[in-house]
């Protein structure tokens, strides 16, 4: 009888890992499926710091809010000032804190 309830439970247990290890690979599917781009490599880090430009593979992830689209870098680097007009700024009238001799 002890046999018998041993084997039964030895059955249940196997019937149990079979499903976790079935549970465990479809995970590890899906996470594999969902998993974005890998990390650039150093070399791709090393170019995009000597300025150079690196097409990497979009990640599915949105835009960095903290970047300046390439666009507006070039209209800075340009000169272009906005569209707008600017002007020095001068006192009023000029001032000597100097004691008059």
């Amino acid at each position: 009888m002890a046999t018998n309830d041993q084997d039964q439970k030895l059955a249940e247990d196997k019937k149990k890992l079979a499903a976790d290890r079935e549970d465990r690979e479809k995970q590890m599917a899906e996470r594999a499926k969902n998993q974005g781009t890998p990390t650039p490599t150093q070399e791709e880090a090393d170019l995009l710091k000597l300025g150079h430009a690196v097409e990497l593979a979009p990640d599915g992830s949105p835009p960095d809010p903290n970047t300046v689209p390439a666009e507006k870098k070039d209209m800075a680097a340009a000169g272009h000032g906005g569209g707008y007009a600017t002007r020095q700024a001068q006192p009023a009238h000029q001032t000597s804190h100097r004691a008059k001799e």
